[in-house]
């Protein structure tokens, strides 16, 4: 699927991981780069280590659906602030954006503009004015 990215706007894919050693099967396999991989070995629970590698893996899907890329050509490097971002060698002008906690994982993607997407467990109801935002995006 190819998606059209237009400036000014942001493209947010959520997922829940409701099978985590699934999720690194089918999501960490070869568009997972070793590097990666071997980061996410780090992790000392297995549902962290398997929320970073679905995080990752649908970033790279996100990434890969609004260009010619395919997942595992992303390259990212280290930015200002320290956080990941899109290698400039590549020239796609794209900002991203990762969270994940609670069975749940979610990436933004911009071209250009600043992104951010945040994932956090509830521990009551969403507000009656959040509730519409609660759901599938």
């Amino acid at each position: 699927m190819h998606v059209r990215l237009e400036p000014g706007t942001v493209l947010v894919w959520w997922m829940q991981v409701l099978s985590p050693s699934a999720v690194t099967v089918e999501l960490a396999g070869p568009s997972e780069p070793a590097r990666n991989r071997a980061r996410a070995n780090r992790f000392r629970s297995p549902i962290d280590r398997d929320h970073h590698v679905a995080a990752h893996a649908l970033c790279r899907t996100m990434l890969s659906s609004v260009t010619a890329l395919q997942p595992a050509e992303w390259r990212f490097v280290r930015g200002p602030a320290g956080k990941p971002e899109v290698d400039p060698a590549l020239g796609a002008q794209l900002r991203f954006s990762l969270s994940h906690t609670g069975g749940l994982v979610a990436a933004s993607v911009s071209v250009e503009d600043r992104v951010g997407v945040d994932v956090e467990v509830l521990d009551q109801e969403p507000s009656p004015r959040c509730r519409g935002l609660s759901g599938p995006v």
